[in-house]
């Protein structure tokens, strides 16, 4: 999945292509394919499509998603999606200062 959104431009193509297993895979599966994802952009536009199918994502995959785009230095979609964890994960997620600490402290933020 991660091989075919790194060769491809994100399209409803490439969407309907990943769409088949996307239902039945593990959140592990997910995680691991934001980590293969090599474009920060891309990783989030997958975030935010796996979201849209129903994917329940949690701190852990937000966390991941900060790091991503840390590192690739898309520092306002970073900010964006911090400023937003509460409302996408209606409520699940919260903004706590260990979240704060732990991103300032991240090797993605050097």
């Amino acid at each position: 999945m991660a091989r075919a959104i790194n060769s491809t431009p994100w399209s409803s193509e490439l969407e309907s292509s990943i769409s088949s297993p996307s239902p039945h895979l593990s959140k592990t599966t997910v995680l691991q394919t934001h980590r293969l994802i090599k474009n920060s952009s891309k990783a989030l536009q997958f975030f935010n499509w796996f979201q849209n199918m129903g994917f329940p994502h949690d701190a852990q995959s937000f966390f991941l998603m900060i790091e991503i785009l840390g590192r690739g230095r898309n520092l306002s979609a970073a900010r964006n999606l911090l400023l937003s964890f509460e409302k996408r994960s209606n409520g699940s997620v919260k903004l706590e200062d260990k979240l704060f600490n732990n991103l300032i402290r991240s090797k993605s933020w050097r």
